[in-house]
């Protein structure tokens, strides 16, 4: 006698649950992929963002362009800065570089750094106090 099957048998049933149990494990695994990359994401822009912005400062003159090591923000706890100003090949600009980093015994530390090819802090005073005296001279032998 042959009957038509209404069921499904003990061993499908638990390959079904292996399965199941094989692809949540991987599912999980994902996501906590997605989560600690989106961690490292967002730290990493926190640190473009100060690096941008203690740049700006200094180019703007807000700050001067003397090297500092590892300095705290005053308003982001657990992130440091770095100023490092050096010599190019070119003569009269300097390379003005800042490194924001988190905590080195962090977890996971990040680190930004950036680049700017700036005029010479002291070929541009040099050159301001050579002209405010040239201009002075020029201003006394007018009225003599």
């Amino acid at each position: 006698m042959t009957g038509v099957r209404r069921g499904l048998s003990l061993l499908e049933v638990i390959l079904a649950l292996a399965i199941l149990a094989i692809s949540m494990a991987a599912i999980g695994e994902l996501i906590r992929m997605g989560t600690r990359a989106a961690r490292q994401a967002e730290d990493l822009t926190r640190a473009q963002i100060l690096c941008e912005s203690k740049l700006s400062e200094i180019v703007a003159g807000v700050q001067t362009a003397d090297p500092v090591s590892r300095l705290g923000f005053p308003a982001e706890p657990g992130w440091y800065y770095s100023v490092d100003l050096a010599p190019t090949d070119d003569q009269g600009v300097m390379a003005l570089t800042v490194l924001v980093e988190t905590n080195i015994d962090a977890p996971r530390p990040t680190a930004f750094s950036l680049t700017r090819w700036i005029p010479d802090p002291g070929i541009e005073l040099a050159d301001s106090q050579g002209q405010s005296s040239t201009q002075g001279g020029a201003a006394q032998g007018a009225t003599q």
